[in-house]
């Protein structure tokens, strides 16, 4: 058995041995966020990202994000939060770029994935060196996004808009950094490191605009936190009874799925704006074994992964009322969607057999089943999903009926869904070499490319209503229309 498997081990089956455990923890997460890298297959991704997400919780300090460590003033907004006295002295803020257009919030309620309408190419708003975001970073090693925990599941960087804040998280050899932007300019506004008061888990924001997030508490168990993006303050902490790592927001509900002994599987729905309990269970939810958990939430509904991924259960958020399940056996296929809209009419699985459905959001009514495919994307009238091949199909949502398809890259290298506008997709196509990838905007219904970017990038993603890019080299550029 691994070290990755005896902790996962540990943390379901012996929390006050968890406790005691001395880790290194940016060393671990890195290791595990290696693997999801490499990991060709979907479910096996999902799953050792809510490992990463169980290591940062089981490594996380008695506080979660307090006063930043080395604020940029000019940049705080009226922000009143100061650095610690007993902290080293700030290292320089990054160069401020040329300010642009206000950054939107996200277009709707409950969605990834989700941007702001791209007719044409998207333009540069500003680039910025990784080494001036993350303090005491090495030029020679210059730091790069991660992930851990955020609202899409197979998202593979952190990166949340909240308050006016985009908050990332940046990672090189030797440690982590969650990192304040300014989403205008690109400046750091504050930043703390992993492994001293590490996050656990931030699932996305609540409708005031305050990052939702799960960590340990003083006491060392598992607690609710709702932060202040804006400087990295805890507004409200609300320990939750049990040892939790998975964690998704609904509006003001949190929900929160976890163990509370061995082989008992607990849950619980709490208001981020008083820290009530709104609704709790306690219950297997299917799957094989309890040491990793996932918790997805689209709109109203949040979706409960059990043991290894392997089992769900459908909840509403707000009342912890069970829903009817997709059908017999499936497991719901929003825990792997790159792009989902909450707007949908209908509801995706994947079967045993390896087959993609589709039912009635409404009344469960079946509407169409496709063999070997991957559900990518899911937004009104449209289902993107991947072949065995890399190749992308675009199908109608109520039919299934195929409108358009993308090939594969070379080598069966796979075509990615990074963003909807409603009208357009943003695809990234493979270059030669396969680690990097250029861009494109392609017409949701014909399939006709509408714009193409020349630029050659290693990861695209989405934060708040943008587009950030990383070129591999340690810059990040924001795109906005």
């Amino acid at each position: 058995m691994s070290p990755l498997s005896e902790l996962l081990t540990d943390l379901a089956h012996e929390e006050e041995r968890v406790a005691a455990r001395t880790h290194d923890g940016p060393t671990e997460l890195r290791s595990v966020l290696a693997e999801a890298r490499r990991a060709g297959r979907r479910r096996l991704a999902a799953t050792l990202t809510a490992s990463a997400a169980a290591v940062a919780l089981a490594v996380a300090g008695a506080t979660l994000l307090p006063e930043p460590v080395d604020p940029a003033p000019a940049q705080r907004d009226g922000s009143t939060a100061a650095p610690s006295p007993a902290e080293p002295s700030p290292a320089e803020p990054s160069p401020t770029p040329t300010p642009t257009a206000p950054v939107d919030a996200a277009p709707t309620s409950g969605a990834w994935g989700l941007v702001a309408p791209l007719p044409d190419a998207p333009r540069t708003a500003w680039s910025v060196r990784t080494t001036d975001l993350m303090p005491g970073a090495d030029p020679a090693d210059p730091p790069h996004l991660e992930s851990l925990g955020t609202g899409g599941p197979m998202s593979d960087a952190f990166t949340v808009a909240a308050d006016g804040t985009w908050v990332v998280l940046l990672a090189d050899r030797r440690r982590a950094h969650i990192v304040g932007l300014d989403p205008a300019t690109g400046t750091r506004r504050w930043s703390r490191e992993l492994g001293v008061d590490a996050p656990g888990q931030c699932a996305g924001v609540d409708t005031a605009g305050h990052l939702v997030c799960a960590g340990l508490s003083a006491s060392g168990t598992t607690a609710l936190r709702v932060v202040d993006a804006s400087d990295g303050a805890v507004l409200r902490e609300v320990e939750i009874g049990f040892t939790s790592s998975a964690l998704g927001v609904s509006g003001d509900v949190a929900v929160l799925h976890g163990f509370g002994a061995p082989d008992t599987d607990q849950r619980v729905g709490l208001s981020t704006r008083t820290g009530e309990v709104l609704w709790s269970a306690v219950g297997q939810v299917p799957g094989e074994g309890v040491a990793v958990y996932e918790v997805t939430v689209l709109g109203t509904r949040a979706v409960l992964a059990g043991g290894n991924g392997s089992g769900t259960l459908v909840l509403d958020a707000a009342t912890g009322e069970p829903l009817d399940d997709p059908g017999g056996g499936e497991a719901d296929a929003i825990v792997g969607l790159r792009v989902a809209d909450p707007r949908s009419g209908v509801r995706l699985a994947h079967t045993g057999s390896g087959s993609l459905t589709a039912r009635d959001a409404r009344d469960g009514t079946p509407l169409w089943e496709h063999p070997a495919l991957t559900a990518l994307a899911l937004t009104p009238g449209t289902v993107v999903a991947r072949s065995g091949d890399g190749g992308l199909h675009v199908l109608d949502d109520r039919t299934g009926a195929p409108r358009w398809d993308v090939p594969g890259g070379p080598d069966g290298a796979a075509v990615g869904v990074v963003a909807s506008d409603g009208t357009r997709l943003v695809l990234s196509h493979p270059g030669a070499d396969g680690s990097l990838r250029t861009l494109s905007g392609v017409d949701a219904t014909t399939g006709e490319t509408v714009w193409t970017s020349s630029s050659a990038v290693q990861g695209a993603h989405v934060v708040g209503d943008r587009l950030l890019l990383e070129d591999g080299t340690g810059t990040l550029t924001a795109l906005a229309p």
